[in-house]
């Protein structure tokens, strides 16, 4: 009997250092609450989960669940609970639970709308990150177009990012070397610039050197 409560003890203890993942919550048109909850512990178990719902002067209408009797560890379970009344104007997540814990569980929880916030907000950053590296470029190619020693002030360009890590400046500047391209031809330089290239993980650079029976 000790050995057994020692093991749904520690079983419990592990449930509740793994936190469930509950997403993707919102309420659709009937009003009922739909999401995922998804076992990340290394156990099946049985989950319940509740929510509180609320009339629009906030006042407490009671509370709604769902439940399920085995989900496997990893799997995903999609509930739904019906709200309370027709009054019901808004909810919140009052517990998850299972009944292998004898400590409440933790959870991760995110509704829909975050999830959809979230995701508008990094394709924002992004549209952003994009918009301004297209403005250097822009601002770079009208620079290079005014300027009457152009080549050299590309090459100079392209060599110091080469030299900052980037494999495509890496790439340009072993091209130049090899073909003698607004620069004096130097093998020795473009294998230089092909080998650091392929180390930051470029198939183009590796295809060169082969091209000239070098290995990457």
């Amino acid at each position: 009997m000790k050995i057994l409560t020692f093991v749904l003890l520690l079983f419990a203890l592990e449930l509740r250092s793994q936190p469930i993942l509950v997403t993707n919550v919102f309420r659709d048109d009937k009003g009922i609450i739909r999401g995922t909850l998804a076992n990340t512990t290394p156990y099946r178990s049985r989950f319940e989960i509740k929510f509180k719902f609320f009339d629009k002067s906030g006042a407490v209408l009671g509370l709604r669940g769902d439940s399920i009797d085995r989900l496997e560890s990893g799997e995903v379970w999609k509930f739904s609970v019906w709200p309370v009344g027709r009054e019901s104007a808004s909810f919140q997540l009052e517990y998850v639970r299972s009944p292998e814990s004898i400590r409440p569980v933790d959870y991760i929880y995110t509704t829909r709308e975050e999830q959809q916030r979230a995701a508008a907000r990094e394709k924002e950053n992004r549209d952003r990150l994009i918009a301004a590296q297209v403005e250097r470029n822009r601002a770079v190619a009208e620079a290079i177009r005014k300027d009457t020693n152009a080549t050299a002030r590309i090459v100079a360009y392209q060599l110091v990012q080469a030299s900052n890590g980037y494999p495509s400046f890496q790439i340009e500047v072993a091209k130049r070397y090899l073909a003698g391209d607004g620069v004096t031809t130097n093998r020795a330089l473009a294998i230089h610039w092909l080998r650091a290239a392929c180390t930051n993980g470029e198939s183009e650079a590796t295809n060169l050197l082969r091209q000239i029976n070098l290995p990457p």
